[in-house]
C-alpha cells in the first residue's frame, strides 16, 4: 500500500486515500471531531428545546385537562346557610357557603346542586347551577351563592344539602369530561 491508498476500517478493502466513502461497503470514512459533535448538540438545544417546551405548554393549555372524578373528594362545601327572601310577589330561596379546593388543580365551571328538604327530610325543592364566573385555584377557599324561585312557603324549608356534581380543569380549553 502506498501514500495514495488506505485500508477501509469497515471491510479491509484497499481504497484511495482521498476517499470519504468506501466504494465497496459504502461506509463513511470521515471522522467527526468532538467540536463538530458539540456544535450539533448546541444546535439541537438552541432549536429543538424551545419547540419541545412550547409543545408541552400547548398540550397543557389545549388538552382536555385533568378529569374531575378522581379529585371530587378534595373539593368540599362548608359553612352553608339557607336564606328565604321575597321580592314583590316572588319568593326566593338561596344558599351561601364556601368551597374549599384541597386538590392540586384549579377548577372552573363547577356545577353545584342544592337540595332543599322539609322537616320530615322529604325533598321539596332543588336547584342546579354552574358557576361559570368563578375559578377556584388549588388550595383556595372561596364563597358561592345559589338562588332560585322558591317552590314552597318559608316554613316548608327546614334543611339543605349541597353537592358538587362536575367541574372542569381550569388549564384545559376543552372539557375534561368529553
Amino acid at each position: 500500500m502506498d501514500a495514495e491508498t488506505k485500508t477501509c476500517p469497515h471491510c479491509a478493502e484497499t481504497i484511495k486515500a482521498a476517499a470519504k466513502r468506501c466504494p465497496r461497503c459504502t461506509s463513511g470514512l470521515v471522522k467527526v471531531s468532538a467540536a463538530t459533535w458539540l456544535n450539533i448538540a448546541g444546535s439541537w438545544l438552541v432549536f429543538c428545546c424551545p419547540l419541545l417546551l412550547a409543545s408541552w405548554w400547548l398540550r397543557d393549555v389545549t388538552g382536555p385537562g385533568e378529569r374531575f372524578e378522581p379529585h371530587r373528594d378534595k373539593l368540599r362545601i362548608t359553612e352553608t346557610s339557607m336564606h328565604y327572601s321575597q321580592s314583590g310577589e316572588t319568593n326566593f330561596i338561596s344558599t351561601v357557603g364556601y368551597i374549599q379546593n384541597g386538590s392540586d388543580y384549579a377548577w372552573k365551571s363547577l356545577q353545584l346542586e342544592a337540595q332543599y328538604f322539609d322537616a320530615n327530610d322529604k325533598l321539596i325543592d332543588a336547584k342546579t347551577e354552574t358557576l361559570t364566573y368563578q375559578e377556584i385555584p388549588a388550595g383556595i377557599t372561596t364563597a358561592f351563592r345559589i338562588r332560585t324561585i322558591a317552590a314552597k312557603d318559608r316554613a316548608s324549608y327546614a334543611s339543605q344539602k349541597i353537592q358538587i356534581r362536575t367541574a372542569k380543569d381550569a388549564r384545559g380549553l376543552r372539557d375534561a369530561e368529553e
